[in-house]
């Protein structure tokens, strides 16, 4: 199991709401679809329905984001400790350092985003 306990994916946007299955996927009209998020459609709330909708497509997605997050982070791990570990000219250690740092600053954004996630 994963430590990441959301609905798994796809969601999608049906309605101004995000849903594991949508209601319109079923031909016959079964409402089985599982609500993810409601958008609030109430006027005057500070919203616009258009704003509404962008935020539930947003959300729609965020399954997609965390696993390309996930992915990419394993990617600049992977990517950093080959630097660490090749072989390389004592003219391409001040670059190959840069590229190190620079790589494990975008891995520790990562961590930081995904300890969000996971509630830390």
């Amino acid at each position: 199991m994963s430590k990441y306990n959301h609905t798994p994916g796809p969601w999608v946007c049906h309605s101004g709401a995000v849903w594991k299955d949508a209601p319109d996927v079923y031909p016959k009209g079964d409402n089985s679809g599982i609500p993810i998020a409601l958008m609030d459609r109430e006027q005057g709330n500070g919203t616009d329905p258009v704003e509404r909708d962008c935020n539930a497509k947003l959300i729609a997605k965020a399954p997609e984001l965390l696993a390309m997050v996930l992915q990419h982070r394993h990617a600049f791990q992977s990517l950093k400790e080959e630097l660490i570990t090749g072989p390389c000219s004592m003219n391409e250690t001040d670059d190959r350092e840069a590229e190190i740092i620079q790589l494990q600053g975008a891995v520790d954004d990562i961590d930081k985003l995904l300890a969000k996630i996971e509630g830390e």
